[in-house]
């Protein structure tokens, strides 16, 4: 979501913990975007939220410089989104030497997940429509990412923990408390 309007309506009704957006949603927004960052950033420091910022380097080297730059406009708000190829798994563990927050974007499988997880995101985003458009189920593969989870660390997550975890750190830090 790049419209910030509509991120004000849905946080006068409903919790978030932060919003998202991404360079082909920012095209579409009808403000310039040197207009839009800096109102993101006085939301999410008034609101206490992340904002979920898409890079648009190929290169892992040129995703961290991005990232940083990012990081330090947004600060602690920022959760960087990587892409999930080889490139965004190398930037993951880049950024993560650097401090900044990172989540693994476009996400259609386990094994990417999984990946994702290893190299230390913080969060993954699963594209269930995307999965779905490919004829797949897109809620069965999420399961799956959990499961493997569970399967690759060792760890059963009953539903009632699992309810609580909210990002793959926190399925992780789990896990390590967990471990038999």
């Amino acid at each position: 979501i790049a419209d910030l309007e509509s991120i004000k309506k849905v946080a006068e009704y409903y919790p978030i913990d932060g919003f998202t957006t991404n360079p082909k949603i920012l095209t579409k927004e009808a403000g310039k975007v040197e207009e839009l960052i800096p109102q993101y950033r006085k939301f999410a420091e008034e609101n206490d939220v992340k904002v979920f910022f898409q890079v648009t380097a190929e290169k892992a080297e040129d995703m961290l410089d991005q990232a940083k730059k990012l990081k330090a406009y947004y600060g602690e708000y920022l959760v960087v989104k990587l892409p999930a190829v080889k490139e965004g798994y190398k930037a993951v563990r880049l950024c993560k030497a650097e401090g900044i927050c990172v989540c693994v974007t476009v996400v259609h499988s386990m094994t990417q997940a999984l990946l994702a997880a290893k190299a230390g995101a913080d969060f993954v985003a699963p594209y269930i429509s995307h999965i779905d458009n490919i004829g797949a189920d897109g809620v069965t593969a999420v399961e799956e990412m959990v499961m493997a989870f569970e399967e690759h660390f060792g760890v059963d997550i009953p539903a009632e923990d699992l309810e609580q975890l909210k990002t793959v750190g926190d399925v992780m830090s789990y896990v390590e408390s967990h471990k038999a």
